[in-house]
């Protein structure tokens, strides 16, 4: 857990940890395989000892193994398992009769499950036997993959071609959308101005109704104090003229008679 945790920034020094920090950065599955690699690297050791020793072992890693080798085991192993896994999706055999087919890859260790890596006796010639039938049938298989390849590939380019037509007909549909839309915001737009021109006539004509009825207010208030004001005039005498008044008679009745 602690080589996972910590990237092996602690199994190492800083130059090969840098190392394998590029073979991490380029593919980010392979992690697992490294360190199964630097287990395998101390394999022999590490069979010699009981639990506690190789735990021991495994908390302080030897810095004298080379980075290198592990480095390139990983990739074996990486290499190793998508090719089982290849020949099992295809086949559908077993782990051990794909690794019979696949073959050894250089700077892996291929134990196969028995104590010392080598299976001994009638398992042994058992595992050869099945490991030349199955090679024979992945030969025929691959002879079969070329035309298989070749109707994959004319059925993806035909797939193609219809995603193709099938996304420019939908780009232009989405094209008509965004026409359509823009027709509806230009007339929504449109018609926005006209209810707020119409808004500043009312208010225009409101206010010109207004301004007018305030100048016949005023007009209707200012004939009104003319009047008033020539009748008064008319009871104190005109032009300053002192009027004598006679004896008021039995049918004078007026006095600016």
């Amino acid at each position: 857990m602690r080589w996972v945790t910590t990237l092996l920034s602690r199994e190492f020094n800083m130059p090969d940890t840098v190392r394998i920090w590029d073979v991490f950065l380029t593919n980010t599955q392979i992690t697992p395989y490294v360190c199964v690699a630097m287990v395998s690297l101390v394999r022999s050791r590490l069979l010699q000892m009981d639990f506690a020793g190789c735990l021991e072992l495994l908390q302080n890693y030897p810095m004298s193994v080379d980075v290198e080798r592990v480095v390139g085991g990983a990739k074996g192993l990486w290499v190793l398992s998508l090719r089982v896994d290849e020949c099992h999706g295809r086949t559908g055999w077993g782990a051990r009769e794909c690794l019979a087919a696949v073959g050894t890859v250089d700077g892996v260790v291929m134990a196969y499950g028995w104590r010392g890596g080598v299976p001994e006796g009638d398992i042994g010639e058992a595992i050869k036997q099945v490991g030349g039938q199955i090679k024979l049938g992945a030969r025929e298989v691959a002879k079969d993959m070329g035309s298989v390849a070749r109707s994959v590939g004319r059925g993806l380019m035909s797939w193609g071609k219809n995603v193709a037509r099938n996304m420019e007909e939908s780009m232009d549909k989405a094209a008509e959308i965004r026409k359509e839309k823009d027709r509806e915001r230009n007339a929504r737009m449109v018609m926005e101005r006209m209810r707020e021109e119409r808004r500043r006539a009312t208010a225009e004509k409101e206010r010109r109704e207004g301004f007018l009825e305030q100048q016949k207010e005023f007009m209707e208030t200012e004939l009104r104090s003319n009047l008033v004001g020539t009748a008064e005039g008319g009871r104190g005498g005109t032009g300053g003229t002192k009027v004598t008044k006679g004896p008021k008679g039995p049918n004078d009745h007026n006095p600016f008679k």
